[in-house]
């Protein structure tokens, strides 16, 4: 049976009629999920398991569980269980968080490529530069991507690069 504190194992098991599994890449569709700075270093997140945009990434069970577990441990759920995460509330944080970008990466390639650049523009017709830099600077702040965190990069140059083909500022 699999449990959370199991140590992860690279070999292939068998079971008693030679059938084959890998107990531990029970691999599940890649998740990731935005996780403020603050809750980074007080839950001990792991920093390996965030991506260079600064989401966390889980890849499977194990690393999924081994997050909530350390999430739980810091919030004393023995005694405020109350206070507990599910791990069906992690994934299904994780899942939504997926579903946003897939429905905005098929607009963007289906509908209009240049969706995130209108409506910056249209945001301009609202707020001031100044504003929208003021939202955009607080939000690296408060998470942010794996160079600002270890400050190998200022939030100003973050948003001066381009990412995956587009402008860090949108």
């Amino acid at each position: 049976m699999w449990h959370p504190e199991m140590k992860h194992q690279d070999k292939e098991k068998q079971d008693g009629n030679g059938i084959s599994f890998l107990t531990d890449k029970i691999e599940i569709l890649r998740k990731e999920m935005l996780i403020s700075k603050n809750a980074r270093m007080l839950y001990k997140i792991e920093e390996e398991l965030f991506s260079k945009q600064g989401e966390l990434v889980f890849t499977n069970i194990f690393t999924a569980h081994k997050t909530v577990a350390a999430i739980n441990k810091k919030r004393n759920v023995r005694e405020f269980p109350e206070l507990a995460v599910r791990i069906s509330e992690f994934f299904a944080t994780g899942l939504l968080h997926e579903i946003g970008h897939f429905i905005i990466e098929k607009y963007l390639k289906e509908v209009n490529p240049n969706a995130l650049s209108e409506a910056g523009k249209t945001l301009l017709n609202s707020f001031s530069e100044g504003d929208i830099d003021a939202v955009a600077r607080a939000f690296l702040t408060e998470f942010p991507p794996q160079p600002i965190l270890r400050g190998e990069k200022s939030v100003e140059e973050y948003l001066k690069e381009t990412i995956d083909g587009r402008p860090a500022r949108e």
